[in-house]
């Protein structure tokens, strides 16, 4: 027995009648049934009148139902049943030609399209499986050629489905945790509506540099700035309102951003900082292209990252976490055995492309205090942490480029996903 959708007005009056009421009701349908000696006359005229009570028993085979009949048991799944809308489409039993139309016709109505691509891009992690499920279902041998087709129905229901997500998201971090491929003009110009600032900030920034300690420790830390090849370096201690930071500075990478330690008594943090000019979100090797990626990372708690803290575009600087961790005693043969070390940071999207040095990558420690679901532990730690996502791509399958807001990330060794 399968129940289409309700008519609320039809039942709000059933609830009105008095019992009397009600038993002579059914009296009457019942005498009407007496009357009819065809029998499919017979089911016609009794589907007829309970369906003014908002009910219908489908008992057509799965083949032969009809368009109406099978969105309305899609909506009485979502609306009624609470399902998500990707399950609740799932659950449609129906030929190809049906499931088609009918995948066709959700994607027409706004309201339904936003429902169900909302439901697909909230499940990252899911999205490969979720492909699968569905090119079963539709009996398609590939939806990503049918989604990436200008005309395709879900093509324009996702462009629709972008404006609408845009244009209600709050906050930056809302759009960030969505998707990392985001144009810059499109976020800037998003955060100066929320904010009246164009100075474009991601995440928040950590208590130990509240109150103007940040400013202090970045005007600090401009004294020992370097360019390509960095020479080791000790940085002093800096006391600030009773505290005390403790610096390391890293040496390692040849490009203009510079990576310190900064340390207080209880916890340790990592500032990268590049030149203010170099500020950008789109081209290769900035800062601000980073913290797109490790903000999309860590806002869906991928747990082979580093956690970002906090990105200031105008100071073109980001604080990190600093991840505890073990030192990889031998570099991974190539991208592929990086990626299979980050099962996490593949589920989500993302590709790891590098390899370049042993630093870009550790184990992680087994007795880190932060410890999210899902590590793998045996005599050690058998997955990895990125902590320099400059060579990465994203894809995932139902997540169209829109060139009104997105931009592919800037890596510099594109591979296929």
């Amino acid at each position: 027995m399968q129940i289409s959708s309700i008519n609320a007005k039809a039942i709000s009056n059933n609830y009105q009648n008095t019992p009397a009421e009600q038993t002579n009701s059914k009296n009457t349908i019942s005498a009407d049934f007496d009357k009819i000696q065809n029998q499919s006359l017979k089911q016609k005229v009794y589907s007829s009148n309970l369906a003014a009570l908002g009910i219908n028993f489908k008992g057509l085979p799965d083949e032969q139902k009809t368009l109406p009949e099978l969105k309305n048991e899609y909506t009485w799944y979502v609306n009624h049943d609470k399902t998500r809308p990707l399950d609740a489409f799932l659950k449609i039993k129906a030929n190809k030609e049906a499931i088609n139309a009918l995948f066709t016709d959700i994607l027409s109505d706004e309201n339904l399209s936003y429902g169900l691509i909302d439901d697909i891009a909230g499940r990252a992690r899911e999205a490969k499986n979720n492909l699968i499920k569905m090119e079963n279902l539709l009996n398609c041998n590939s939806l990503i050629i049918y989604f990436n087709d200008i005309n395709s129905p879900y093509n324009k229901a996702f462009n629709k489905y972008m404006d609408r997500k845009y244009n209600e998201a709050n906050s930056i971090e809302y759009l960030l945790k969505f998707r990392p491929d985001w144009r810059e003009d499109a976020l800037i110009n998003k955060y100066e509506q929320l904010t009246g600032s164009r100075n474009l900030k991601i995440g928040n920034l950590p208590e130990d540099f509240a109150n103007g300690r940040f400013e202090k420790i970045y005007n600090y830390l401009q004294n020992y700035m370097q360019s390509g090849f960095k020479r080791p370096q000790t940085i002093p201690d800096l006391h600030i309102d009773n505290r005390t930071y403790s610096f390391e500075y890293f040496t390692d990478g040849r490009s203009d951003k510079n990576v310190f330690g900064v340390y207080t008594p209880y916890k340790k943090y990592i500032f990268k900082i590049a030149p203010q000019e170099r500020k950008s979100l789109n081209e290769p090797f900035s800062l601000g292209a980073l913290a797109l990626i490790d903000g999309y990372l860590t806002l869906n708690n991928c747990r082979n990252i580093a956690p970002l803290y906090y990105y200031d575009h105008e100071k073109n600087t980001s604080i990190y976490k600093y991840q505890e961790h073990n030192q990889v005693n031998q570099r991974c043969s190539g991208p592929d055995e990086v990626n299979y070390y980050m099962p996490d940071f593949q589920a989500l999207g993302m590709c790891y492309n590098d390899t370049v040095g042993y630093n870009n990558y550790f184990l992680s420690d087994v007795d880190c205090s932060h410890k999210k679901p899902g590590y793998y532990y045996g005599e050690t730690p058998k997955e990895l942490i990125s902590v320099d996502n400059d060579h990465v791509t994203y894809n995932s399958p139902f997540m169209l480029m829109t060139d009104k807001y997105n931009r592919p990330l800037p890596n510099a060794m594109q591979t296929a996903f």
